[in-house]
């Protein structure tokens, strides 16, 4: 069992507007979630054009068209839950500040599905895929706390996403 492995993670280069962004190809599938796909989106400066010798390079598991369809449709549902999310995220801030130091519950998934509105909302309408793929290096670590990633945005779906946990934890098996 290895105790750490780097990894390039092949990314789907897309245009919306006027910026440039990857998708990731290879993790795309595992998020059961799938508004949660707006973490695996990339501006074009975190890629790199090539894979890094030190690196294993990681297979594409899906196509930008595939992509493309499905931000659409996620987009479509979250415009949908936008204005009630954002109902519910001034509400539990408004019981919060009434009822502190009492620790409020809140939904998680309210909040994330606002971010990742927020991140897919430039996908709405003029999306180009450009035909190229760049590449997103880091690098696995296995701990006493866990598995990591040297990368904020994958720690943070690692820590939710069982099916993506696995798979990245395989990647230290062999």
């Amino acid at each position: 069992m290895l105790g750490r492995r780097r990894v390039a993670v092949p990314y789907n280069i897309v245009e919306a507007g006027d910026a440039k962004f990857g998708l990731d190809a290879h993790y795309w599938w595992l998020l059961d979630k799938r508004y949660r796909v707006a973490f695996l989106v990339k501006p074009v400066d975190a890629l790199a054009l090539g894979v890094d010798r030190d690196a294993v390079p990681l297979p594409i598991r899906v196509g930008v068209s595939e992509q493309l369809r499905e931000l659409k449709s996620i987009v479509e549902e979250l415009s949908g839950r936008v204005d009630e999310d954002r109902r519910e995220l001034r509400r539990s801030a408004a019981v919060s500040a009434l009822l502190y130091p009492i620790p409020v519950r809140r939904d998680e998934s309210v909040g994330e599905r606002y971010v990742a509105y927020y991140i897919l909302s430039r996908f709405k309408d003029d999306m180009k895929p450009l035909g190229t793929r760049m590449w997103l290096h880091f690098t696995v670590k296995r701990s006493s706390s866990g598995v990591s990633v040297g990368d904020k945005s994958y720690n943070w779906l690692i820590s939710r996403e069982p099916r993506l946990r696995k798979e990245i934890e395989m990647l230290l098996e062999g």
